[in-house]
């Protein structure tokens, strides 16, 4: 990023910072730890607010039977990638969800058998969707601190992401990876062969693990410690 007039901005304001540079993750980390052997550089993890209604038995039913997979954004996104897990959906009642989607990937996708494009949608809406979706698929090209994910961490909601430096700071235990479209369906085919019982107990453990990792408290005391230790 230096060979760039904002890169070499960037490098220049870093230089002349505080002894402490905090990144949002450990691939991040590692490369400034080589730039800047001389500065204390620490990877602490962003935050989200964990706290939810009650999730009712009924909802994670009704995952199950939707079998909706929902796709969130468009920066770092792999459509490519997307795209062939699509058309290897075969014979499966899966529907692919997309929000927020630039101009040029709604209209890649649009009117795409078992793709739903959906417009802008206000919080509620979104909210509503992550809470009935079955899983959430990143196919990624790049990633720091992937908002999407610690939401769909937030919502109780079973990821399938790309296994790719960053995004594994902010999975679960829970979290599938995939790098083709064979191996993405093949952990959605496991997904889906839960039983209520399993599906659910994931689920919970998902947003178990998120409030004792990312919680904006606990991401607190990280950089807490850090400056006071």
């Amino acid at each position: 990023p230096a060979r760039t007039p904002f890169g070499w901005m960037k490098r220049r304001c870093l230089t002349q910072a505080a002894d402490t540079i905090i990144t949002l993750s450990l691939d991040q980390a590692l490369n400034l730890r080589k730039v800047f052997p001389r500065k204390q550089v620490h990877f602490v993890p962003h935050g989200l607010d964990m706290a939810i209604p009650a999730q009712e038995d009924e909802m994670f039913g009704k995952r199950r039977e939707q079998l909706k997979i929902v796709v969130v954004g468009s920066n770092y996104r792999n459509f490519d990638m997307l795209e062939r897990i699509v058309d290897t959906r075969a014979s499966r009642r899966a529907t692919f969800h997309l929000v927020g989607l630039d101009d040029k990937n709604r209209k890649r996708f649009q009117g795409v058998t078992g793709v739903v494009c959906h417009d802008r949608l206000n919080s509620e809406q979104y909210e509503d969707l992550l809470r009935s979706s079955f899983v959430m698929a990143l196919p990624l090209t790049f990633a720091t601190a992937n908002n999407a994910l610690l939401e769909a961490h937030k919502f109780c909601l079973p990821s399938l992401c790309s296994d790719i430096p960053g995004v594994t700071d902010y999975a679960t235990g829970s979290t599938l990876f995939f790098d083709q479209p064979a191996a993405f369906w093949r952990v959605f085919d496991q997904l889906a062969q839960l039983n209520s019982s399993a599906y659910r107990e994931m689920c919970v453990r998902i947003h178990r693990e998120a409030c004792a990792r990312f919680s904006w408290e606990k991401v607190r005391q990280q950089i807490e410690d850090y400056y006071l230790n």
